[in-house]
Order: C-alpha cells, then structure tokens, then sequence
C-alpha cells in the first residue's frame, strides 16, 4: 500500500479505535498457540454503541487495509534480527513479548503471517513488512517458493537477508544435506543481488559456505555486511581452489566482513588473490586457519590489509600463522587505529603482528583463550587505553598480557573476565613495584600498568576482596606520596585508580566496603553501589 492511501486510512480511524485493536492484536497474539484461525478480537466500540447492541468482531471480519495498520503498529514491539557490534559477529533475533526465546521459530514477519491465509495475504501487499526475513535450513527449512514469495513483496527495497541453521541436537554433525539446501537458497536469491544489504549466513560446516567468485557472483553493490559463520572448520587449504572460478564478486560499499581463515586466504592472500580488500572495510572477522593448512605468513595477513584505512575493528579466532623475522615493517604505528580482538591466538603471532605494524598503541585490545609461551616476557605486543582479558586461567600468560610493553604499559581501563589467572599474587604485583626481567636496567624496578585508573572484575575466583582493596589503597598512597602529579609531570610514580566494578567474584568484607566507599570516586560491588563520587 503506497503512502497516501495508507495515510487516508489511518485518518479515518479515530484514536479510540486503533488503540483497542492494537490491543486485541497483542492479546490474540499472545494467544495464537491455542485458538483456532477465527481467533475472536475484542469486541470495537463505536460512538454511542453498546456491547450487546454489536458482534464481535473476528480475524476474518477486518479488511487488509485495517489489518495493515494493526500489524504496523505491534511489529514496533518487535526487533528484526540484527548483527551485533564488536568482536563477534551474532544474531539475536528478538521474540514477540511477552515470550523470552532468543530464537523463535517464526520470525518477524513471517511471525504475522503465518497466523492465517488472510493475514499473509493482507501483508504481501506492503513492501514495508519485507526488507528483513529469515531463511531456515536444515530441520524444516523455509520453502523455496516461500522465498520467491519474500523477494516478490519486497518489491525494490535493499535487503537483509538471514540464512540461519535451525537448532537441531538430533542432527547428524556429518549434515550431508546442508551444503545442498544453501546452494538451493542462493540460486534463488542470486538475482536479486543488487539489492543486497546484508547476508548472514550461519551454518554448521565451512564447506556449506557459498564461496564469493564461484557461488556469489555478480554486482552486489549496496553490500554492507556480509557475514560468512560456521562452526565447524571442515576445509583445507589447497592451491588448486582457484581453478574453477566463475565471474567476480563487486562489493564497492562492504563495511563489515566475517569469514573463515580458508576462505580469506583464498580471496585475498593467494598465492594469486581473486579479489582486492574492499575499500571501505570497518570491521572485519577472520575465524579458524588451522595447523593443517598450508603456511600462512602474519606479514601476508597485513600486507592485504595495508590498504583499509577505515579498518577500525579487527577480530583474529584461532588462526595458526608463521612469523618471518626477516620482514620488516608494513607502515609505522601512526596509520593503523583499529581495535583488535585476538581469540585462541599464540601470543608469539600477536607480537609478530605488532612488531610488523610498528607497535601501535589503539583504543582497545582485547585476548580470550591466548596463551604465551616460555620466555615470551621479552617481546612486545600492542598498546592500547583499554584492554580485556577474558578466560586466561594461567597467572603467567594473564601477567605477560596485561603488562604489554615489559615496562610501560599504557592501559587505563582494564577489563578480567572468567580469568582464574587473576589470583591474589597478580594483584599483588599490581599493588608494589616489580623488578624488571632480563639484563640490569639503569632503574630495575618499575608499577606494573601506571596509568591504570579504573578496573573492572567479573566471574574470577582466585582472589578476596581485600587483595583488591590493597591495589586500590598502595596506588592511592604512592599517588598521594608524589603530591597527585600526573603521568606528564616530574616525579611521577603511579595514578590512583579511579573505578572499581566487581560481579561474581568474591564477596565484599564490611571493612573493604568502609574504605571503598570513602577512598575510590565510584564502585559498584555486584547489587552495592558507593564511593565518595555517588550520589544516590
């Protein structure tokens, strides 16, 4: 329905009305698993009629304009699925209320429409209900003349599409099936690819995944995000992968990409790169690259992305690459901003990556999973102002992490997350000075992480809540000690931190609350809030 004529029908409905059936919609609904296709709506008043006077009225008894704008105003309710931001590439799509499943079998739209025939009809005839659907696959996938069905109604709106894997325990994890019902999707979507503004794609196996020059071709020039996910790493790099090309993938406007190691290498690395990295590349997500496949070289990693100047969020997951001290730097620091997430990662590849990049100090960096080798305290990984650390069980790969450049690290706000390697001894390097590793310094002893002034602890148990109180208590005295001069300024030693927030660790003694509350400007302890900066 164009505008206009749904502007004339919305104005000729008074208030009142459109109140009371947008709040029969929502009880029906609520109701739909246990009515029949005549689910009864709550009887409309009009002016001076009485309820006995009038029938109800029926599902069946609303014409497709009203029932239109009845399902326009309950899909505000309602979220469409959506990418969510920073390192990792999910879905969430969002349930009707009053219902909690992340993951509802029906989702908006076809939520609507699959009440009734007529409600489905009823909304074919407004594009607005159709940029955003999702394709099942697997255990009753969506129909493949469905999907025609969403591509029609959509008429020439940019789409975001969905191609999800349906939660099936029973499965077979071999799923022989799925790599031909994605191949059957794609073929029908393909046509209409000029449209495309998202495709995710979450399946279980890598060899599922459409591969760009050879499944996805074409123009696809309104492209923004697209998202190629699995859970299994079922490929192997080959050379040979290039053979059987056929035609190119355009995809001037990509911002967010998400893949697997495999397929970026065979895209953009080679030995022969098929594409160039999209010009105008913000985030990008490199999952899986495992000891199996050939060498593949950090230095080549970078060297595609010398080109992204707008990269601003980078996501590495369990790549398994080579260091060649023989290269030397890509560019200098000053170029290269974006935040980096490194997930199951050697810390001797993270330290290959900042040196190649000239050590660059970013917003944020964050480790899940990694692990350093014997020795590694003497090499240097990337600065940042913010760092999280999340399941870092060993206390000597937690400290080699957290205290990035060996003697001067920059963070300022950290982040531990499920680290059973912050034990009461970490936090007592952080609470004194450290003697410094290696050959003899003209001053051997240094604070670990002096500009640190706000600390946030969640899920880790290996510490009490007075171990925490002495780092905030010695920081605050040695500031005082220098007269609260900042890092800038001579004499400076440390800075006093600033923030505590601290959720399902340990609990908080009476007499660390006392002096949380009167010493640190703002502390949240899980269900307490104090510090001389609150206000209630």
């Amino acid at each position: 329905m164009d505008g206009q004529k749904r502007a004339t029908v919305a104005e000729s409905l008074s208030a009142a009305w459109i109140r009371a059936a947008r709040t029969a919609f929502m009880a029906l609904l609520a109701d739909s698993a246990h009515s029949s296709s005549h689910f009864a709506v709550a009887a409309i008043k009009h002016s001076g009629a009485t309820r006995a006077s009038k029938p109800r009225i029926t599902v069946l008894d609303l014409p497709p304009e009203i029932l239109i704008i009845i399902i326009d105003y309950a899909s505000h309710a309602v979220c469409h699925p959506q990418i969510q931001q920073g390192h990792a590439f999910g879905i969430h799509i969002a349930a009707l209320p009053p219902y909690d499943d992340p993951n509802p079998r029906y989702p908006f739209p076809e939520c609507f429409a699959s009440v009734s025939p007529l409600w489905r009809e009823a909304m074919s005839i407004s594009s607005v209900f159709w940029p955003h659907f999702v394709i099942w696959i697997g255990r009753d996938p969506t129909p493949l003349p469905r999907i025609r069905e969403y591509l029609a109604w959509s008429r020439d709106r940019p789409l975001h599409i969905y191609i999800l894997r349906r939660l099936d325990p029973s499965a077979s994890l071999q799923a022989p099936w799925e790599r031909a019902q994605v191949k059957a999707v794609i073929r029908v979507l393909l046509p209409s690819i000029r449209r495309w503004e998202t495709l995710c794609m979450k399946v279980l196996r890598a060899s599922s995944i459409p591969l760009p020059c050879l499944d996805l071709v074409g123009r696809a020039d309104m492209l923004e995000t697209l998202v190629l996910d699995f859970l299994i790493d079922d490929l192997v790099y080959r050379e040979e992968m290039d053979s059987h090309l056929a035609g190119a993938l355009h995809t001037p406007a990509l911002k967010k990409l998400s893949m697997g190691g495999v397929h970026f290498r065979w895209l953009f690395v080679g030995p022969f790169p098929l594409l160039a990295m999209p010009p105008n590349l913000t985030f990008l997500s490199i999952a899986g690259y495992s000891r199996h496949d050939a060498p593949f070289l950090v230095f080549d990693l970078l060297t595609c992305l010398r080109s992204c100047w707008s990269l601003r969020g980078l996501t590495l997951d369990n790549l398994h690459l080579l260091c060649w001290e023989s290269h030397g730097e890509i560019f200098d620091m000053q170029h290269w901003q974006a935040d980096v997430h490194f997930i199951d990662m050697d810390a001797s590849v993270i330290a290959e990556y900042s040196r190649l990049l000239g050590h660059p100090c970013v917003e944020r960096m964050s480790y899940t999973r990694c692990w350093a080798p014997a020795g590694f305290h003497e090499l240097r990984l990337p600065e940042s102002d913010c760092v999280k650390l999340e399941e870092i069980h060993d206390a000597t790969t937690l400290l080699t992490l957290f205290t990035t450049v060996p003697y001067d690290s920059q963070f300022r706000d950290a982040w531990f997350k499920n680290c059973d390697g912050l034990t009461t001894d970490i936090m007592n390097k952080l609470a004194g000075r450290v003697r410094i590793a290696g050959p003899e310094a003209e001053n051997p002893w240094f604070y670990l992480c002096p500009y640190l002034e706000a600390l946030t602890i969640e899920g880790c148990k290996q510490f009490s809540s007075t171990d925490v109180r002495v780092v905030f208590e010695m920081r605050l005295k040695l500031h005082e000690e220098t007269g609260f001069v900042g890092p800038d300024d001579p004499g400076f030693l440390v800075l006093s931190l600033q923030y505590l927030n601290v959720r399902d660790c340990c609990d908080l003694a009476p007499e660390d609350k006392e002096w949380f509350h009167a010493n640190v400007r703002l502390v949240v302890w899980d269900d307490w809030v104090g510090g001389y900066g609150f206000t209630a």
